[in-house]
């Protein structure tokens, strides 16, 4: 029994994102001055519909070559990147060459430079995520941060990190984390499940 296989030849943009290199590389791509192809364009959108209120504070922010998404709240700088609906850049924050998915947080005067932010991460105020100790750049330099991430304020993140989803303050050892490190969220001790019993039976 022979069943037959079909081809479809497509000359188009195309691009693998199995990866979170690959997934940024093409984010940027979107973004680019040089970029192979616009959502403006006449393609059609197959996906479920939000209304959501549009983006506020564009008059007193610096937006530069950026895809801002309804729903944001931009009070801080963004340039070279893409901000999903719902996200919320402070006062004095600064965003570029950063992908920002739905509902993320950016606090005051935090700097976020060459990441992946999954949803509703929350960033605090005066962290540094993404930064490196030099001026060059690699494919395998982006930082990530899972969904639900909370970072303490006062945090510095270096480059090429991946911070697992729902870490918490809690998880981290220290404030200032180095290149090429994992986060993932602590077990819980058993001195730590005694007092949670002792109070819940205080209760």
């Amino acid at each position: 029994m022979m069943n037959r296989v079909l081809a479809y030849k497509f000359n188009d943009y195309w691009r693998d994102i199995g990866t979170a290199a690959a997934f940024y590389k093409a984010s940027m791509e979107i973004v680019s001055q040089q970029a192979r192809f616009s959502l403006n364009g006449s393609w059609p959108i197959l996906t479920a519909e939000h209304i959501s209120p549009p983006g506020k504070d564009f008059e007193k922010v610096n937006v530069v070559n950026s895809i801002i998404s309804p729903g944001c709240v931009v009070r801080g700088r963004v340039e070279n990147s893409i901000l999903s609906p719902g996200v919320w850049i402070s006062d004095e924050a600064v965003v570029t060459n950063s992908v920002l998915m739905s509902k993320v947080f950016v606090g005051y005067h935090s700097i976020v430079n060459r990441c992946i932010l999954d949803e509703q991460v929350n960033i605090g105020k005066f962290c540094y995520i993404g930064f490196r100790g030099n001026l060059l750049s690699g494919d395998q330099d982006t930082t990530v941060l899972g969904k639900g991430v909370v970072v303490s304020p006062y945090t510095a993140i270096s480059h090429n990190c991946k911070i697992l989803p729902y870490v918490g303050p809690a998880d981290f050892i220290t404030h200032m984390v180095p290149s090429g490190t994992i986060v993932s969220r602590q077990p819980v001790s058993e001195n730590a499940l005694v007092l949670e019993k002792l109070g819940a039976n205080e209760r």
